[in-house]
This record gives C-alpha cells, structure tokens and sequence, in this order.
C-alpha cells in the first residue's frame, strides 16, 4: 500500500508517562556497549576501565538520534500489529519525532503517516466492537487530565 492519500497521525506516549523511557534505554544500552568494549580490550595494557569508557560512550552519543531512530523502531512495532489486526500491511511510517521535552512540554510524540484504506478499516474495527475499545482510550485519556 504505497502511495494514495496519507492521514498524518500523532502518537503521544511512545516514551512512557513520564517522557523518559529513551533515557532508561539509552542508559541500559550504554553500559551494554561499555561492558562489550571493556571486554574486547581486557588484555590490553592501555585499556581503560568500565567507568571510564561508559564516560567516553556517554560523552560520544548523539541522544536526538537515538530518540529518532527509537521513533522509527517503535514505528515498525506498531505496523506489525497493525498487519495482525487488519490482516494486510497497515503502512504506518514514521515521518518525523516532535521533542516536547526538550521545552519542558510533555513527553515526546512521534508523527508518522497512515495510508487512507489502513485508517477506514481501523475505523471498521472499532466499529466493530461498537467503538468500546476507543471509548476506553478516550475516557482514561479524560481521567488523566
């Protein structure tokens, strides 16, 4: 499903409540890296320890690329169970990651496109159920704010 009118879609939440779920994993994901470098190079005479390379990982990471590329991950999880609910490719890609944070605005918020045929029958499968599913949603959306 290529081409064809495009709905733009928000997705607010994909990094936790708290907007900080990228740092956990980036921060597991570093000291993995640190652990594997240290490991690589632990007969070396010059090798540094594990602090002081999980330092130098840290000083050397570009976390905006991360949170993108976590953006676009999260992306193809979700058009992977889009394909298990729709029973075809739900097309959903990611477009570009809106970094509230970063301005003390909430969490941040993925914006990715959904292929108009992939929206109508997301909207037949609420349906469906007589929309109970997004009533849900919607009204745990209300009781938090």
């Amino acid at each position: 499903m290529t081409g064809g009118k495009q709905l733009e879609v928000f997705m607010p939440g994909c990094t936790g409540e708290d907007g900080r779920d990228w740092e956990k994993r980036l921060a597991a994901d570093s000291r993995k890296l640190a652990l594997q470098l240290s490991a690589r190079h632990a007969g070396d005479e010059t090798r540094l320890g594990f602090e002081e390379t999980l330092e130098l990982v840290g000083k050397f990471t570009d976390t905006r690329s991360y949170r993108y590329n976590l953006g676009r991950f999260y992306c193809i999880e979700v058009n992977g169970r889009l394909f298990k609910q729709l029973g075809h490719q739900g097309s959903l890609k990611f477009k570009r990651l809106l970094c509230r944070r970063e301005y003390n605005f909430g969490s941040d918020v993925i914006v990715a496109s959904l292929p108009l045929p992939s929206v109508r029958a997301l909207i037949s499968l609420s349906a469906a159920d007589g929309h109970e599913t997004l009533s849900r949603a919607v009204g745990e959306l209300d009781a938090t704010a």
